[in-house]
């Protein structure tokens, strides 16, 4: 595989744009192929509708392929390449709407992150999908995952059709960023980042995948410095009520439906499923986010916040410091994405504060603290032995 690869890929720098330099870029981060459509399906829709028709632009980067069912069944086309054609058709069906159907163009490309990595790369009009198919290791507990590349747990990831390999997380952000100035031309376009909200207080219990990939997009929009950005609820939207008008229920209902159309054209089950709880139903009828402008966004960093010992056995004392007096948040989750503490969750003034946490009973593992006071975001990984 990697020699056909190595055949294929073409150099970022001549790839043939089909479109002129776009006014506005919208990226859309999604963990697995079809998280835009359910969490952030309504504003995705209007963005590649007008994309298709006027001087902006959509890009949608797939973190992960989405290959938690690993298991074949009989079936010839792999689940996650199954899933990226429902991600595709649903591209169409938004793109299609005011302008005539097109053709695909895909090509692998060269990014460079700490390495060179070879991405499968597609256009269809004015929209581009980056495909990074890394794994999605939750479902099964596998060692596998980009969480489990961010807190250290792995030195390196392979995509999971052995096209490229990163070689730690700050190689995955790095490549993220090149991604994000080639197709906004360094920001000489408005850029809007959308991606999953990492917030606990506002979206809890989410799938780790989600997280780290809006932690993922978040960090790379602080380091460009000129991207607006968008954090969307994931399943715990599912608990919110209804807030999309009928006209916007059926944009997230044809949205699901191509998804699943993907799937069933291959031999897999659909994902449309109306008996169940908190499934993709309940995500037609709603879509919640918050917005950071470019001035005051999250800052995620490992500043302001302590921890000793680490590695832990029992009591750990937690050291940060409060910038601004406001609310402050501390929560404490492992590397699945499971809550197992909320520390702190009240009004602070400005100082230094230390927190003793009993953690003797935290099973041995990976952990992160979430600490987000005035706007800013600090990440602090542990190890429990």
């Amino acid at each position: 595989m990697r020699q056909i690869l190595s055949l294929l890929f073409l150099l970022i720098t001549n790839i043939s744009i089909s479109f002129a330099q776009s006014q506005k870029v919208s990226y859309y981060f999604a963990a697995h192929p079809d998280d835009w459509q359910l969490f952030m399906g309504v504003n995705a829709f209007k963005d590649i509708a007008a994309a298709s028709a006027g001087n902006s632009k959509v890009v949608l980067i797939y973190t992960t392929a989405g290959e938690y069912n690993c298991y074949n069944l009989g079936v010839n086309t792999p689940y996650y390449l199954s899933r990226q054609a429902g991600a595709n058709r649903s591209v169409q069906f938004c793109s299609d709407i005011y302008s005539p159907h097109a053709t695909w163009n895909t090509s692998i490309v060269s990014i460079s992150g700490a390495t060179n990595h070879n991405i499968l790369r597609s256009t269809y009009k004015n929209i581009v999908s980056y495909y990074l198919r890394l794994p999605d290791g939750c479902f099964e507990r596998k060692n596998t995952s980009i969480s489990k590349l961010a807190d250290h747990t792995v030195r390196s990831l392979e995509a999971v059709d052995s096209s490229t390999s990163y070689r730690g997380y700050e190689d995955l952000v790095r490549t993220v960023i090149n991604i994000i100035d080639f197709e906004s031309n360094a920001g000489q376009s408005e850029v809007w980042i959308n991606a999953s909200d990492w917030d606990p207080l506002t979206n809890l219990d989410d799938h780790p995948d989600h997280v780290q990939t809006g932690l993922l997009a978040t960090e790379a929009a602080n380091r460009i410095d000129y991207a607006n950005v968008a954090l969307f609820e994931g399943y715990h939207s599912c608990t919110e009520a209804s807030n999309l008008a009928p006209d916007e229920i059926a944009m997230e209902a044809g949205l699901q439906s191509q998804l699943s159309f993907g799937l069933t054209d291959n031999g897999w089950e659909s994902e449309w499923d109306p008996q169940d709880s908190c499934g993709h139903v309940d995500w037609a009828t709603r879509n919640y986010f918050r917005v950071y402008s470019t001035a005051a966004k999250a800052k995620v960093s490992n500043t302001g916040l302590a921890i000793n010992p680490n590695p832990i056995r029992n009591t750990v004392n937690l050291t940060y410091k409060i910038m601004e007096k406001g609310p402050v948040s501390i929560t404490l989750f492992d590397s699945y994405g499971n809550l197992k503490a909320i520390l702190v969750n009240e009004n602070k003034d400005i100082g230094i504060y230390t927190i003793n946490y009993e953690a003797g009973m935290l099973p041995t593992g990976n952990y992160i603290i979430y600490a987000r006071s005035s706007g800013n975001l600090n990440t602090l990984k542990f190890m429990k032995l």
